[in-house]
């Protein structure tokens, strides 16, 4: 071992608090990101864990709930945000951005299917939920996805 580390290993066993107390200092960023990451992994953990409901009722059924003249359509999210606040059953609005301009491209759609967490499902900065709406709406509501994303309002009634 050379004579420096030596003197470094021997300090450190002589003041171990000056040791921990240099260390502290000297890799303090690293230190606070590795601690913003670890409290960042257990909130998304304790999240994960809550949205799972243990209930003893009906065995899901083989497929959506889809009323007649209703037709599955996935719909692109601007952004993964919003899928996030989303649960199925809700009912929202489909708003697209035709030439910039805000308009209802679906009204009254029902969610039907989320993204799940680490799944292809949902992109980085999008998501792709599941929406059944009326057949006569199934066109312009793909169509408005595939031009770049749409965003939605929720209903409450």
């Amino acid at each position: 071992m050379p004579a420096q580390h030596a003197d470094r290993a021997s300090r450190a066993s002589r003041n171990p608090r000056a040791f921990a107390h240099r260390f502290l200092r000297r890799h303090r960023r690293a230190l606070a990101a590795a601690t913003a990451g670890l409290g960042v992994l257990i909130a998304l953990t304790s999240l994960r864990g809550a949205a799972a409901p243990t209930t003893s009722g009906p065995a899901p059924s083989d497929g959506p709930d889809l009323r007649s003249g209703e037709v599955i359509v996935p719909v692109l999210l601007a952004s993964s945000a919003i899928a996030g606040v989303l649960s199925e059953g809700d009912i929202v609005d489909v708003v697209g951005f035709p030439e910039g301009q805000a308009t209802v491209v679906a009204p009254r759609v029902r969610i039907i299917g989320l993204p799940s967490s680490g799944s292809s499902f949902s992109a980085s900065s999008s998501a792709v939920v599941l929406v059944a709406a009326p057949a006569s709406q199934a066109l312009a509501l793909s169509a408005a996805s595939s031009e770049g994303g749409v965003t939605v309002t929720i209903r409450r009634d």
